[in-house]
C-alpha cells in the first residue's frame, strides 16, 4: 500500500496555452450580467405565467420587476458583479413586498 500512487502524484501543472487570447472582456462581463439578471428573471417570468392559469389574475409586480432587470442589463458593463447580484436581490424582494402590500390576508402566521 505504501508503493501506490495517486491521481494527485501524477498530475503535472497546467500551463497557460499558447497563442493569442480569444476572448474579450466584453464576453466576460456580458455572461456574468446574463447569469446573474437571467435567473431571477426566468423564475419571475415563470411566476407570471402560472399566476394567470391558476389564479386568473395578473401578476404585476412581477411583470414591472422583469422590466427593471431588463433594464439593469446597461449596468452589467459598470457594475461589478456583486453590485449587480445586490441590485437584482433589492429588486426581488420589492416584489415579496408588493405581494405582502397588494394581499395582507394571505401573509403566513
Amino acid at each position: 500500500m505504501v508503493g501506490r500512487r495517486t491521481a494527485a502524484r501524477r498530475s503535472r501543472p497546467h500551463r497557460a496555452p499558447a497563442g493569442p487570447r480569444t476572448r474579450t472582456p466584453t464576453c466576460r462581463w456580458s455572461r456574468v450580467t446574463a447569469t446573474v439578471l437571467g435567473g431571477p428573471a426566468l423564475f419571475l417570468f415563470g411566476h407570471l405565467l402560472f399566476k394567470p392559469s391558476v389564479f386568473r389574475s395578473l401578476s404585476w409586480p412581477r411583470l414591472i420587476a422583469i422590466l427593471v432587470l431588463a433594464a439593469l442589463v446597461a449596468l452589467g458593463a459598470v457594475v461589478s458583479p456583486l453590485a449587480l447580484g445586490g441590485i437584482t436581490a433589492v429588486v426581488v424582494i420589492g416584489v415579496v413586498v408588493a405581494d405582502l402590500v397588494m394581499h395582507p390576508s394571505q401573509q403566513a402566521g
